[in-house]
């Protein structure tokens, strides 16, 4: 089935200290683009968090580097293209 999509994150690291914390972790999905051809995806991500006023974590910076696609069935040119992608939101 075309459009489904299946998400792992498997965390390599995490740390904090006072009031800022991060988690490095790789996440890997794999899309079923058509019937027969699924594309896998994997992403070396980090995220920082820093405590709120109020106590509580909030998001303060992700970053993800995307590795090529690995060759798929049904797929010729998978995995030939490298993307970098900075995914950045500041908490103020």
């Amino acid at each position: 089935m075309a459009g489904k999509m299946k998400r792992t994150i498997e965390v390599q690291e995490i740390e904090a200290s006072d009031d800022i914390g991060y988690v490095w972790s790789t996440v890997t999905t794999h899309i079923q683009a058509t019937k027969d051809q699924v594309i896998t995806t994997i992403f070396k991500d980090i995220t920082i968090w820093k405590r709120g006023t109020d106590g509580a974590w909030q998001l303060a910076v992700t970053s993800l580097i995307t590795t090529p696609p690995l060759r798929s069935r049904g797929s010729r040119d998978a995995g030939s293209a490298r993307f970098c992608n900075l995914v950045a939101h500041f908490v103020g």
